[in-house]
């Protein structure tokens, strides 16, 4: 839930600061008087984003706003469909590290699973063939990039792949005395 409107209705009230966290005004957000409207407070929610909480007034309920998405707003004065971290890091909100995205490039950008058979990106262990396999996503399908003998070369496969068809949001594998 991005709660796009409450992002633009409330930025006014909230400022980045140098460390690339929102800093928000003392004042209650609906100017009043009440108690607890406007009360917010700040947390990494499960999924690793810096997230704030926070109750717009009396009668509503609390409201989760990524913190990231409002840094992009406040900076950039609109919101893409998604805010992409580019170097991956959910708590970096730095200006060179947030960047416009689909949610096509956004997952082009995703890091590899945890609990794969594969240390890379794009690469799996295929038990029936003794081989590790290669593919990728392009345009909501998967591409079969082959079948190879060592980890590296399927690695290797898939980040030719990944620079061809994800471009700048190409996630690429780091990969050790490849040549």
């Amino acid at each position: 839930m991005k709660n796009d409107d409450l992002i633009i209705k409330y930025s006014h009230h909230f400022s980045v600061t140098e460390c690339n966290q929102l800093s928000r005004d003392s004042t209650p957000y609906p100017m009043n008087a009440n108690a607890k409207m406007g009360v917010g407070f700040d947390y990494i929610a499960n999924d690793g984003y810096k997230t704030f909480n926070f109750k717009p007034s009396t009668r509503s309920n609390w409201t989760k706003i990524l913190s990231h998405r409002m840094i992009f707003y406040i900076r950039n004065g609109y919101l893409p469909e998604c805010v992409d971290h580019s170097n991956h890091d959910k708590l970096d909100n730095s200006s060179c590290n947030l960047r416009a995205a689909t949610l096509s490039q956004n997952q082009m950008n995703r890091s590899s699973q945890k609990g794969s058979s594969s240390k890379y990106l794009g690469v799996t262990w295929c038990k029936r063939d003794e081989k590790w396999k290669s593919q990728i996503n392009v345009e909501g399908g998967s591409k079969y990039l082959g079948a190879f003998t060592s980890e590296t070369e399927a690695a290797h496969a898939y980040n030719l792949a990944a620079a061809k068809h994800h471009g700048e949001f190409a996630n690429l594998n780091t990969i050790q005395n490849h040549k």
